[in-house]
């Protein structure tokens, strides 16, 4: 509903509704809205803003409510942004790093383990463990983005992680991005 979005939006999908009604509260949607705006805000409207694509059309699909998400429901919605003709895939989310099932109930949150010097060896091989059992599924869908001629952007991380850690942005495949300092 954005002023800046109307008239770029096709074939939006949430994974929480099965249609296009996006799920969440206002402030759950917020980061990708402004990233939508920076992506492709309309520019020459009178209100001070224009994306560094402003030609451009925004495929919203929501996999997250904010809480980041399952790492196969990521997939999904890459696999639906190539089957709905999506040239530029924006992955402006990191893979979530809980641990899940009794092992989490033991050791918690992997960015806090990563965190403690104690603890960061372990969480390190627990990490690049967990990208390689993710290689396989990620190579397919991205094979495929590429055979379509989607370019997929993927965000490094988040919580001072190094950026290796993210799968995405780690496949040959992608274009990882981040920043540094605060």
């Amino acid at each position: 509903d954005h002023e800046e979005l109307r008239g770029k939006i096709v074939a939006p999908v949430s994974v929480f509704s099965g249609d296009s009604r996006q799920v969440g509260s206002p402030a759950d949607l917020m980061h990708a809205t402004h990233v939508a705006i920076v992506a492709a805000g309309s520019g020459n409207n009178g209100l001070g803003t224009c994306g560094v694509a402003p030609d451009c059309r925004i495929m919203p699909v929501q996999v997250s409510q904010g809480h980041g998400a399952p790492f196969i429901i990521i997939l999904a919605g890459i696999d639906y942004a190539v089957r709905n003709g999506a040239r530029v895939i924006n992955l402006s989310m990191a893979k979530p790093f809980k641990i899940p099932g009794i092992i989490g109930a033991l050791f918690g949150d992997v960015h806090k383990q990563y965190s403690d010097p104690n603890f960061r060896d372990s969480a390190q091989r627990y990490l690049l463990r967990a990208r390689k059992l993710d290689e396989v599924a990620i190579s397919r869908v991205l094979d495929a983005a590429e055979a379509a001629g989607a370019l997929v952007v993927a965000a490094s991380g988040n919580d001072n992680l190094p950026g290796d850690f993210g799968d995405l942005c780690y496949n040959p495949l992608t274009i990882g991005v981040g920043n540094v300092g605060s």
